[in-house]
């Protein structure tokens, strides 16, 4: 990587055009990086967060419901009471 300088970043790039060695080792270091950035290890990296973040929740309050799951609970009674009363005005 380079500072934000136009000088020092054309030289980096004479510098890779002219040495084929430093090209492959740069190109190997990048694509190990972008491998980093797949799906698969994203989606790792989000289950990790999930799991340390409904740990961390547990350890505090002592209740395996998470606030999410909460909000999801909440939102179904809503649905299903809405349900019940479009029903009911319905039948009128």
């Amino acid at each position: 990587m380079v500072k934000d300088d136009p000088v020092e970043f054309t030289g980096r790039v004479l510098e890779l055009l002219d040495n084929p060695e430093l090209r492959l080792s740069k190109s190997r270091e990048a694509k190990k990086h972008a491998r980093s950035w797949s799906i698969e290890e994203l989606t790792k990296k989000l289950i990790n967060i999930y799991k340390s973040t409904t740990a961390a929740y547990t350890e505090e309050y002592g209740d395996h419901v998470t606030p999410i799951w909460e909000l999801i609970r909440i939102k179904s009674r809503w649905i299903k009471n809405n349900m019940v009363i479009r029903k009911a005005y319905r039948k009128k």
